[in-house]
């Protein structure tokens, strides 16, 4: 709807777009990317699909209705683009604590310490790519800022990963502003993440994790180049927790899945390069959306129709997951255990 409302604005018709209420930071935010900061919004109170029929007419009356009218009638106030630092610009100076406590505060950083990203860092990791800094990869909804070869150095350091995975980071960034992989959908309710594959010889070269474990954290390139997708999704496209990003369940993929040529050629398989459309022997990289299959993310029907899809979810759950448990309280003077 928002975006529709954008398009038919940019044509010289007044639009209002329709929202329920728990999305209107989400719209605003949106807006304010797609470079129209006072785009008309009517919201509609909770959830359409948690409301009675009679409750929907009544709000859509009494409130909705008057969102468009008011939308449609009165001039808005001029909006205003949020001002962004230019890319080279210094942003905070300060010890390690202090800059990680400035990019939290910026939401800039996910919640675990980053790397600074410091002129000199950046500068090691464009040593490994003959592109320009400046060249633009992609432009990435919603905040349809574009992702360049520098930004993308910014969060390859910040994310921990060493210079020589550039080329990586930057085929990572080129398939997620490919108009087929949808960046725009990775804020929907199911929550899901971004899990990358790779394949071919740079697995080797990089010294990826491809054996035992091979989606657990440990082996540098596999979890900093995971973490990767993440600060991109954030810094670059605009998503964050509460505002863009509205997934109800949280889901971690944060390790690369590097692909076993060898066990791969053993066997008499093709590699993955030539399932995607390569040549074997080319190094290639995926990126795909997942959430964890016990998640329950519909909303449709009434709450009674809801709440059995949610117990049955449970019920999955606990029949995949059941084991002994052990339980540790802890607090101001005291402790115990069950």
């Amino acid at each position: 709807m928002l975006r529709a409302s954008v398009a038919v604005e940019k044509k010289g018709i007044p639009s209002v777009a329709l929202v329920c209420e728990g999305f209107t930071g989400q719209a605003l935010s949106t807006a304010d990317g797609l470079g129209m900061p006072n785009l008309q919004l009517a919201m509609e109170p909770g959830h359409v699909n948690l409301k009675t029929k009679e409750e929907l007419e009544r709000n859509t009356q009494t409130v909705t209705l008057e969102g468009v009218i008011k939308g449609l009638t009165v001039q808005p106030t001029e909006g205003k683009i949020r001002p962004e630092p230019n890319p080279r610009d210094i942003v905070f100076k300060g010890t390690f604590e202090e800059v990680n406590a400035f990019f939290y505060e910026n939401q800039w950083q996910e919640g675990t310490p980053i790397v600074p990203p410091t002129v000199e860092k950046v500068a090691e990791f464009l040593k490994f790519t003959g592109r320009s800094p400046d060249e633009v990869i992609g432009v990435l909804l919603p905040d349809n800022r574009q992702a360049t070869v520098w930004n993308i150095a910014v969060n390859g350091v910040m994310a921990g990963c060493r210079p020589e995975y550039m080329p990586v980071l930057i085929a990572i960034v080129e398939a997620m502003a490919d108009p087929k992989y949808d960046v725009k959908s990775s804020g929907n309710t199911p929550g899901a993440e971004e899990l990358i594959t790779i394949s071919g010889p740079i697995v080797k070269e990089l010294d990826f994790n491809y054996t035992q474990g091979v989606l657990r954290v440990g082996f540098q390139a596999n979890t900093s180049i995971g973490r990767f997708p993440r600060l991109i999704l954030r810094n670059i496209a605009g998503f964050l927790p509460h505002s863009t990003d509205k997934g109800t369940f949280g889901n971690t993929w944060r390790v690369v899945l590097a692909e076993n040529d060898d066990a791969v050629r053993k066997i008499g398989w093709e590699p993955m390069s030539v399932d995607r459309g390569f040549k074997a022997g080319d190094n290639v990289i995926t990126i795909a959306r997942h959430h964890a299959g016990a998640s329950q993310s519909s909303v449709s029907g009434g709450p009674e129709e809801i709440l059995a899809n949610i117990a049955d979810t449970l019920q999955r759950m606990v029949g995949i997951w059941a084991a002994d448990k052990f339980t540790v309280g802890f607090g101001v003077g005291k402790s115990g255990c069950t």
